[in-house]
């Protein structure tokens, strides 16, 4: 029986891939502050908090996988392989598996704070944005072996670690994180496997 070009392509691919699961523990509280098209003006406390979360359709809160992706991303800027910042090869040989990762909860807290709209010129207002103070997440990575072929197999795992625990530390998740100068969403890596 003859083969798909897509089993193929999906066969030779998963040649090249390892995969581990990770599961990281929040630090410090985890804020959220989704895109909304809503205007926040006269909405109640909980109506802009609900506008701003991350939700699924049935109210579990979840970190999407692009936010996941590049905080993990950042935590490899400060490394180095070779000559080239290990960013380059997060870019292209890693990915988060899940479209969205659950937080397993479907309530919070709301932290009210003033900030300023637009930011930096804007009038000051309140802001109120869902806000988990106890918070973890478990999900699952990528890696190209083709893309990081200089990392001994045996080390791969240590590394890719190493990077996501620089993230929690240095870059964090979500809105106010340490990127943006932030005190919320730093977390440590509570298990890291091959699976």
């Amino acid at each position: 029986m003859a083969r798909t070009v897509e089993e193929v392509l999906k066969e030779s691919e998963q040649e090249f891939v390892i995969t581990f699961e990770a599961e990281i523990v929040g630090t410090t509280s985890l804020l959220m502050n989704k895109f909304s098209e809503l205007k926040m003006k006269g909405l109640t406390p909980e109506e802009q908090a609900e506008a701003v979360a991350h939700k699924t359709e049935d109210g579990t809160l979840y970190i999407p996988n692009d936010a996941l992706f590049k905080t993990i991303l950042n935590g490899a800027r400060k490394r180095k392989y070779g000559k080239s910042n290990a960013m380059t090869f997060f870019a292209a040989g890693f990915s988060v598996v899940e479209p969205w990762v659950s937080l397993g909860t479907k309530k919070y807290d709301i932290l009210a704070a003033p900030c300023r709209i637009p930011p930096k010129k804007g009038a000051m207002v309140m802001k109120h944005r869902p806000e988990l103070k106890n918070w973890s997440a478990k999900f699952h990575v990528n890696i190209d072996k083709r893309v990081f072929n200089f990392i001994d197999k045996d080390r791969i795992g240590r590394e890719i670690e190493a990077v996501i625990k620089d993230a929690g530390l240095f870059v964090g998740l979500l809105d106010n994180s340490p990127r943006l100068l932030g005190p919320h969403g730093k977390f440590v890596v509570r298990s890291f496997k091959r699976v």
